[in-house]
C-alpha cells in the first residue's frame, strides 16, 4: 500500500485542499497493455497507463489528465524507465482546511 498526499494552495481562496490518495500497487516488473501503472523515470515516480509495442521498442506513458502529454520512449532510452507495478485499487479523501493559506 502507498500512501500519497497532494496540497494545492489556492492565493484566490482562503483555504488550503488536501487530497489523500491510498493507493495499492501489484509488485511487477511488466504490466498489460493499457494498464496503470507505477513507474520510475530518471529517479521520480508517478502514476501513467502504459502502451509498449514490441516490433517498434516502444513506450507511451500516457497520463489520465489531458492537460500532460504523452510520454514517449524509444530503444535504449527505455533504459531510463522501471516499471514498479501495476495499481490495482485506490481510494482518495479531499480535506479542506479553512484559513490555513
Amino acid at each position: 500500500m502507498i500512501l500519497l498526499v497532494f496540497k494545492n494552495k489556492s492565493r484566490q481562496l482562503i483555504s488550503t485542499f488536501v487530497v489523500v490518495l491510498l493507493l495499492s500497487i501489484a509488485t511487477l516488473t511488466t504490466v498489460g497493455y493499457g494498464d496503470i501503472a507505477a513507474v520510475i523515470i530518471d529517479d521520480e515516480a508517478t502514476l501513467k497507463r502504459v502502451y509498449y509495442y514490441l516490433e517498434k521498442n516502444k513506450l507511451i506513458l500516457n497520463p489520465e489528465n489531458p492537460a500532460f502529454e504523452p510520454l514517449v520512449y524509444l530503444n535504449e532510452e527505455l533504459n531510463t524507465i522501471r516499471i514498479l507495478g501495476k495499481a490495482v485499487c485506490f481510494t482518495s479523501m479531499l480535506q479542506i482546511f479553512p484559513f490555513l493559506a
